[in-house]
Parts: structure tokens; C-alpha cells; sequence
């Protein structure tokens, strides 16, 4: 479904990966320039070492906020022109429905599906690419440092990994259920309070609360 939503942004997507990939590649290279660097004093090895993995640092850092930039205008411009383009096909879509659908649906209801349900799409898309794309390249690439600088500690990854993927969905399941009834509890809740605007004149002219 997310790729057909996104699909008029595909190119957009992948740029803004590729962006996101060097823009958070500092995470798991600081640290392996920092061993490097204490390598270094340690064993009294030669100091160009230090100024090189200076210049990298220093490097790193210069470019990560005009990427950051650039990663905000690529994935959240494309969230938002997405998000834009499903709130016209639904407000189309409920233009074509019959009257006797819009008599037995609430206009409070149709009105959460149109701005809270594509909000909530929009927000699921932007944490899963910050968090998503963040776990991913970090594992990557720290599993690939550990690969080249101590393979040993390899297998206790291929352990780890899935062992907490398997415990995370597990999790998931479970509140899959309690977010769909939050979801449909918070699509009526927009029509309840409609309707008791609508009444506040009646049932204080009652005296009623």
C-alpha cells in the first residue's frame, strides 16, 4: 500500500535514502575513528594517523547538516505531497458515495478518516524512515566493522539480531489489537462531540447537562 501511495515519489525516496545512509554514518564510524585514534597514543604509532582521523571527523560533521537538510526536504516533502494527494482521493472519493451512506455515517467520523487517519499515515511513514532507516545502517555497518576488525564477536550478532526482531513482533501483536479498537474509539469520538455541540442550545434551554 505504501508503495502505491508513494509511488509518483519513488525517485525522491531513494535519493533520500542514499542521503539518510552518509548523513547518519557518523553514528557507527565516530567510534571507529576513535579507536583508531587511541590506538594510536597507545602503541605509539605514527601521529599523521591522529590528523587523518581528525580530518575525517571534522569532515563527517561539515557535511551532516546540509544533509540533514537535504534528507528533510526529499522525505518529508514527499510525505507531505503524498498525505495532500490521499486527502483529495478521499474527499473524492466520499463526493461519489450515495446519500443514504452519508446519512448513516456521522460527518464527525468522516471527518477523522480525512485528517487524523492520513495524519497518523504520515506520522507512521516519518518514524518508521528516522528509527527504520537509522536501526538498519547502524546494524549494517556495525556489522560489518565488527566482521573486519573482530570477526569473533560475529556469531553473538547472527545471535542477538533475531532473537530481538522475534521478541519485538511477538509485542507487536498484541498491540496491533489495542490500537485498532484506540483507532475506531477515536473515530467516534469526533461525532460525539459534533453532535453535543449541536445540542449544547437544546439541552441548556432544558436545563440539562
Amino acid at each position: 500500500t505504501l508503495a502505491y501511495l508513494f509511488r509518483d515519489d519513488r525517485w525522491r525516496l531513494a535519493a533520500a535514502f542514499c542521503v539518510f545512509v552518509v548523513k547518519h554514518s557518523p553514528v557507527w564510524l565516530l567510534p571507529l575513528i576513535t579507536g583508531v585514534i587511541i590506538d594510536t597514543v597507545v602503541l605509539d604509532l605514527p601521529q599523521r594517523r591522529i590528523w587523518i582521523a581528525a580530518g575525517l571527523i571534522l569532515v563527517i560533521l561539515a557535511i551532516n547538516t546540509p544533509l540533514h537538510l537535504l534528507w528533510v526536504r526529499l522525505m518529508y516533502g514527499s510525505v507531505r505531497r503524498t498525505g495532500t494527494a490521499l486527502r483529495s482521493a478521499l474527499c473524492t472519493r466520499l463526493q461519489q458515495l450515495s446519500i443514504g451512506y452519508h446519512n448513516r455515517v456521522s460527518a464527525g467520523v468522516l471527518q477523522a478518516k480525512v485528517v487524523r487517519d492520513v495524519e497518523t499515515v504520515e506520522q507512521m511513514v516519518q518514524q518508521a524512515a528516522d528509527q527504520g532507516l537509522g536501526a538498519g545502517t547502524v546494524l549494517l555497518g556495525g556489522m560489518v566493522i565488527i566482521a573486519v576488525q573482530t570477526p569473533q564477536f560475529l556469531p553473538v550478532f547472527l545471535l542477538v539480531v533475531p532473537a530481538a526482531a522475534l521478541l519485538v513482533m511477538r509485542l507487536r501483536i498484541r498491540l496491533r489489537t489495542h490500537n485498532e479498537l484506540f483507532r475506531q474509539e477515536v473515530e467516534y469520538l469526533p461525532s460525539r462531540v459534533n453532535e453535543m455541540a449541536r445540542l449544547i442550545s437544546v439541552t441548556r434551554a432544558h436545563g440539562l447537562e
